[in-house]
């Protein structure tokens, strides 16, 4: 009797398991061929596999594969021990980055209450402007814009970086005991320098969304002198509080000068990344951008580095 039953038991199994094959080969069409719904295909797909799910909210991303994890976490793992290796404390770190794009000049650096910098003035500047320009650009809903400016804008912004690069010589020649045409000062530093960050940002930030999105938008970041007129206001801000200098916003300042020049060459390196590989116009979300731009912001900790121990040896 028990002999039966375990055969009864197996025959059963089989029988199950031989319904589920069926069920995944189509040949389940008669009216009493049901699959408990207790019991899923074999061979069924599960959830984050590396392949789309249907869901109750419609058509979900599978999850990252094993080599994009692999290469996030090490981006993350690099940016992170750059972050903690690199001098300490904060004001030291600031400094240290910049070393790597400034000579830091101390008579050509803004000082708040006898605190300098962490890159001269006219540096200061440019790169405050250039975020400044990105994060305008964010909060109007132009992030994608890559259309490049009508011609009279584009030529009124090339005259203001052609004013910073003549005050840059006309400074230089002072450093050298040349002779020069006007008094350099941190003044006329700062507003050549932020205006032409501005200036670089406007001109330049269509040519990055054209090649890394995947659909950039038909929009240029400034149509006409009204549209320009925020992002001037936006420099005035910027100018008049590096010129001012007030304590309370040493840090402040100096965080967003440092950030300015890395998302500047964070857009650079990840640029070159997207032509080198030949991956333009692939990325659609901001999501998707995370790894191209942690690579390009790593790259730049290696630049950084790099070109810090140089000036090391240079001395």
């Amino acid at each position: 009797m028990h002999g039966q039953i375990a055969d009864m038991q197996r025959l059963c199994a089989c029988l199950g398991v031989s319904q589920r094959i069926l069920s995944m080969t189509g040949k389940l069409d008669g009216p009493g061929d049901v699959i408990p719904p207790e019991s899923p295909a074999i061979g069924a797909a599960s959830p984050g596999v590396g392949t789309p799910v249907l869901g109750q909210a419609g058509l979900q991303h599978s999850a990252p594969s094993l080599r994009t994890r692999i290469i996030l976490s090490g981006l993350v793992t690099a940016l992170a021990l750059f972050v903690l290796f690199s001098p300490w404390p904060l004001q030291e770190k600031l400094r240290t980055i910049g070393h790597a794009c400034c000579a830091q000049i101390p008579s050509h650096t803004i000082r708040f209450d006898g605190q300098p910098m962490p890159i001269d003035s006219r540096n200061s500047g440019i790169y405050t402007g250039v975020l400044m320009v990105v994060a305008i650009m964010w909060l109007t809903g132009r992030r994608k814009a890559a259309l490049f400016v009508p011609p009279m804008l584009r030529n009124l912004l090339m005259l203001v970086v052609l004013a910073m690069i003549l005050d840059g010589f006309n400074s230089l020649a002072q450093t050298h005991h040349l002779h020069t045409y006007y008094q350099p000062s941190n003044t006329i530093r700062v507003i050549t320098g932020t205006l032409s960050g501005m200036a670089l940002a406007i001109l330049t930030v269509p040519l990055f969304n054209s090649l890394v999105w995947r659909n950039p938008e038909d929009l240029a970041i400034a149509d006409d002198f009204t549209d320009l007129v925020g992002y001037l206001v936006g420099a005035v801000v910027i100018i008049i509080t590096l010129l001012q200098a007030p304590l309370l916003l040493y840090y402040p300042m100096s965080i967003l000068s440092i950030l300015g020049l890395l998302v500047t060459l964070t857009f650079v390196n990840t640029c070159i990344g997207v032509v080198s590989f030949r991956r333009e116009n692939r990325i659609d979300t901001i999501l998707a951008f995370v790894i191209p731009g942690l690579g390009g912001l790593v790259s730049a900790c290696f630049e950084i580095m790099a070109l810090d121990i140089w000036r090391v040896f240079q001395h």
